[in-house]
């Protein structure tokens, strides 16, 4: 109906039209334009005479007024503006020149009037001298028009660059990750997302951030090369992350993930606050849900990006489910840094293990289901996979026992079920294959369980140098994981009643800990003289430099009440005051007290594990101590939020293997799994033992003892092998070797 409305409507009006002529067009269209204009006046005259405050003022002014917000508030403005006057030289030139000569018929005073205004050199061709004046008022009026039209095109065309140079430009792509917010975990963060694309792909990561275009991509090209890259595109932009325009400049309803990143600010009161997660949260949440609205059909649901928010707090984060219905990742980043340094200081060669499962660079963890393993033995799918090594099944159900998905370690009797998938440890995502020959080593009846060499567990004392926040969440996590009679010495700056309050706020029961005992001492970490005496086991102050030291690690904390620049450097302080306190004696004899001689590093009698936040420190560290063993903590929690923003569902597996409760990582000596054989004296000369055994050998030992070997750390490296590639091939084993394995 309203079509057929449309076609008569439009044939009328050709009718009409067809029988003008062109004087008549010519006054109508005049009529038009006058028509407009007046009608715009008298409706500011109409606002003048019923806004009470501005009854007593003259009408141009208010006109005036009017004029000048539309003008600066209306986008085209300018073009409507310079229409009118355009109009206006046009229409008054052309009724000129028909009134100034009868001979001139008023279609030859418009072409003569559009030729004055478009080409000045029109006027000198006149012959009657009559409409000299009207010409050059014209051509006067034209290039007037003209210059105007080229500052307003210049303007837009020079808002147009600015807005590429501030990164105000739309964002037109899909599949792209999009990071909010920059803080500390930033770069480390984009380094990550652009391992998780195909190598060489194409694929942009959108950074959008208060800071200035030019800002962030100074940082990125400082701080990442060709090869952190992956060959991604990092696009910047510049805005407010709370934005809902902003929010759709950079494309966040086509993304494939995205990151949402919380800036902690040190306030003057020394407090540290965080940027507000959940605002940014909620207003994602509007953005994705008014374009569900806008495109959802019966048949085509628009797939929303997976969504990873990183939060301060437990309440934080109960809050950001919440608003997302739970179709998000949650990361609590002090929670996750923690986990990790806890894990290095109980066992410090377990470092490279566990950065290099968090991170992309290396052997990772992946979901993968199966169909032809359904009604297999977990004892077939652990051998029959090449180039990974499965270490657990993940269920669709809870079940078990357990409240999660994930069942690291089944025994070798689980049968796999059709909607299981199996969790892997490979290099790549197409990295590994499926084998279900006959060959498979887990039939193999010819081994047998050898012999196991127990160790006796001792206590063990650790020395914790700072404050963090979460520290009573540390220290309820050790207690789980350290055998009894452990204990741990709290050295920071606050006082012995500041220090048990901040564990008491943190829900940290000391008299619940069944294996650690918690000693508190006062002292500042960058003064020789209270680090030189410090509280030992026995409740007496001894020195950290006498031979026997008591302490199985320290650890070193990022102060919390500090930059990360300011931290860093407290750190290196405290590693130098340390290490000259902690060496050998053979390496003491050499050099004299309080300084550090020679080009090598320092050798110390004990692991020292620091928590630093730029990759430059390390360096710097590992040229002051050989035995340190650094922690990025900005790294950790980037790359959880980065495997998050690929697999979320591995939240649940980062708990159970960094946290006592579950399964774990644990390092066993090698020989509690194979028979070696210890070199033999012959004539004063040592010829070591034929100790060839290859990786399948452990992996069906640890098997037997309901463990899972993932790899092993060889003597005098403190680097994990995780995943051998080659698994069947032998190798001589040391007796001082290493096996990592998961276990509880």
């Amino acid at each position: 109906m309203m079509r057929g409305v449309g076609i008569a409507v439009g044939v009328l009006i050709t009718n009409v039209f067809s029988n003008l002529s062109t004087a008549q067009i010519f006054q109508l269209g005049v009529f038009i334009f006058l028509a407009q204009a007046c009608g715009r006046i008298l409706l500011w005259y109409y606002q003048l005479s019923n806004v009470g405050g501005l009854r007593e003022r003259h009408a141009v002014e208010f006109i005036k007024y009017n004029f000048q917000k539309w003008y600066v508030g209306d986008p085209s403005a300018k073009l409507l503006s310079l229409f009118w006057a355009t109009s206006i030289i046009f229409i008054t030139g052309a009724l000129v020149v028909c009134q100034s000569s009868n001979r001139i018929t008023l279609q030859s005073a418009m072409f003569m009037t559009g030729e004055w205004l478009a080409n000045p050199g029109a006027m000198f061709q006149l012959e009657d001298s009559d409409l000299t004046m009207v010409s050059l008022a014209v051509t006067c009026g034209g290039l007037l028009v003209f210059a105007v039209l080229i500052g307003i095109v210049s303007d837009n065309v020079e808002e147009k660059l600015e807005g590429l140079r501030t990164g105000k430009a739309d964002v037109a792509t899909e599949g792209h990750s999009v990071v909010l917010g920059w803080t500390n975990k930033t770069i480390a963060t984009v380094r990550e997302l652009a391992q998780t694309y195909p190598r060489h792909a194409g694929h942009a990561i959108v950074v959008l951030s208060a800071r200035t275009k030019r800002q962030m991509e100074t940082d990125v090209q400082a701080q990442l090369d060709d090869e952190d890259l992956n060959g991604c595109v990092i696009v910047c932009r510049c805005g407010d992350v709370c934005s809902k325009h902003d929010l759709l400049r950079v494309a966040i309803t086509t993304a494939r993930s995205v990151v949402v990143l919380n800036a902690a600010v040190i306030g003057d009161d020394g407090e540290t606050y965080t940027q507000q997660a959940l605002p940014i949260t909620l207003q994602v949440r509007s953005v994705l849900d008014d374009f569900a609205t806008a495109n959802s059909g019966p048949l085509n649901a628009p797939a929303r990006p997976q969504i990873v928010v990183e939060v301060s707090n437990t309440d934080e984060q109960a809050c950001v489910e919440m608003v997302l219905n739970q179709r998000c990742a949650t990361v609590l980043s002090d929670d996750i840094v923690g986990r990790v340094l806890l894990n290095c200081t109980v066992t410090p060669l377990l470092q490279s293990a566990v950065l290099t499962l968090l991170s992309f660079t290396g052997a990772e963890i992946y979901v993968r289901h199966v169909p032809d393993l359904r009604g297999k033995t977990f004892k077939f799918v652990h051998f029959c996979f090449k180039g990974a090594i499965p270490v657990g099944v993940h269920v669709k159900e809870p079940r078990f026992g357990k409240a999660g998905r994930f069942y690291l370690n089944p025994p070798d009797s689980y049968v796999m079920r059709e909607d299981d998938a199996v969790v892997l440890i490979a290099d790549d995502a197409d990295s590994f294959v499926v084998d279900l020959g006959p060959n498979c080593a887990s039939a193999d009846d010819s081994y047998h369980m050898t012999i196991r060499h127990y160790q006796t567990l001792v206590p063990q004392n650790f020395l914790v140098v700072n404050w963090r926040r979460g520290m009573g969440k540390i220290l309820l996590e050790m207690d789980g994981m350290v055998p009894g009679g452990s204990t741990v010495t709290l050295f920071d700056h606050r006082s012995v009643a500041q220090q048990r309050a901040s564990l008491l706020r943190d829900g940290l029961q000391v008299h619940l800990l069944k294996n650690l005992s918690i000693l508190h001492v006062k002292g500042s970490s960058m003064n020789l003289d209270d680090l030189t005496q410090v509280q030992t086991s026995t409740g007496r102050r001894q020195s950290l430099s006498t031979p026997n030291l008591p302490y199985t690690a320290v650890l070193i904390l990022a102060t919390e009440d500090m930059t990360a620049e300011r931290c860093d450097t407290h750190l290196l302080s405290t590693v130098i005051i340390l290490a000259n306190l902690l060496q050998r004696p053979q390496h003491r004899r050499r050099s004299r007290v309080g300084t550090i001689e020679g080009r090598h590093a320092t050798a110390v009698s004990c692991p020292i594990v620091c928590e630093t936040h730029a990759s430059q420190t390390e360096d710097l560290l590992r040229n002051i101590c050989d035995s340190v063993v650094i922690v990025l903590s900005d790294m950790c929690a980037s790359a959880v939020m980065a495997q998050l923003a690929v697999q979320p569902d591995l939240a649940a597996l980062y708990d159970e293997l960094l946290t006592a409760d579950g399964c774990e990582l644990h390092l066993h000596p090698v020989t509690n799994y194979l028979e070696l054989m210890a070199p033999t004296a012959t004539d004063g000369t040592y010829t070591a033992a034929s100790n060839a055994y290859n990786f399948e050998d452990i992996m069906i030992q640890c098997r037997m003892r309901n463990a899972v070997a993932i790899g092993y750390v060889v003597e005098g490296s403190t680097k994990a092998v995780l995943n051998p590639i080659d698994r069947s091939s032998s190798r001589q084993w040391s007796m001082n070797d290493q096996v990592i394995v998961i276990q509880e």
